[in-house]
């Protein structure tokens, strides 16, 4: 991932670096840079390498139909777009090429495909998004749950079921995956209101998380807490009331999950 220090605004981003950014040449630094994205011209200079011009046109069209354009939009409708790609080309490698790429950018474009291919089934596109969960940037990495996430709340106990095993994986960035799919509320994304409503569906396993060490996954864990915090904060302070918070990850994890309740006056274990 890029070492670089990313601009604080679109505005004070080098025209350089937008240049390569929109041309796929190197990964953004921050969540600024990818705001800035042309996706049009993007879009352009990737299918342009891999040698299918005539692909750029079905993405445009797909973008030209969109009500509202936004980052979000703009990849949901990748995503789609791959999937006509696909099925009136399976043999084209495109989605080998995508996931490849230099681009943080593009390698989240694979993760919509995935996402949004429900003929796949649960279990088979968790196992394809894996490679994009433990990607190293951290981008490519919040957009492998979110990509799925649509599916996960249509199918929540088959996928609760599945991701445990995730949340058991000895690999930080699996478990990490797995919590912030399950989130009750989450960031940029559909609420999981059965959760909110019946957290004990998912709590044992946040519970076994409760002493974590990897700070990636604890922050994750408290993330999930808080969201919880704000429909049931009764539960949250019951549970994190028998929590060894004389374990200092333990304490960590407490005192984010706790974050809101505290906020909000309610009375902090």
């Amino acid at each position: 991932m890029s070492k670089r220090k990313g601009a604080k605004s679109k505005a004070t981003i080098p025209p350089s670096i937008l240049k390569e950014l929109n041309q796929g040449k190197i990964e953004t630094a921050n969540l600024v840079e990818f705001l800035a994205i042309d996706f049009y011209a993007l879009v352009e200079h990737v299918f342009q390498d891999f040698g299918k011009p005539s692909y750029i046109n079905v993405i445009h069209q797909g973008f030209n139909q969109l009500e509202k354009r936004t980052v979000n939009t703009f990849q949901k409708s990748i995503g789609e777009s791959l999937l006509l790609i696909k099925s009136e080309n399976p043999s084209s490698s495109i989605i080998e090429f995508l996931e490849n790429h230099h681009s943080d950018v593009v390698r989240r474009w694979p993760c919509y495909y995935i996402g949004l291919n429900e003929a796949m089934g649960l279990e088979n596109q968790f196992k394809q998004l894996e490679k994009f969960a433990t990607d190293h940037h951290f981008g490519v990495r919040e957009d492998a749950w979110l990509a799925v996430r649509n599916n996960v709340i249509k199918n929540l106990e088959n996928s609760i079921s599945v991701l445990g095993t995730w949340i058991k994986s000895e690999k930080a960035y699996k478990r990490r995956f797995a919590i912030e799919l399950l989130r009750p509320r989450g960031v940029w994304c559909k609420h999981i209101n059965q959760l909110k409503e019946n957290p004990e569906m998912v709590l044992p396993y946040i519970e076994s998380l409760k002493d974590e060490t990897d700070k990636y996954v604890q922050d994750s864990v408290a993330n999930w807490l808080n969201d919880l915090s704000k429909s049931k904060p009764a539960i949250v302070l019951n549970r994190l009331e028998n929590w060894d918070t004389q374990n200092k990850n333990t304490a960590y994890i407490c005192k984010r999950a706790l974050r809101t309740i505290k906020k909000n006056n309610h009375k902090v274990i």
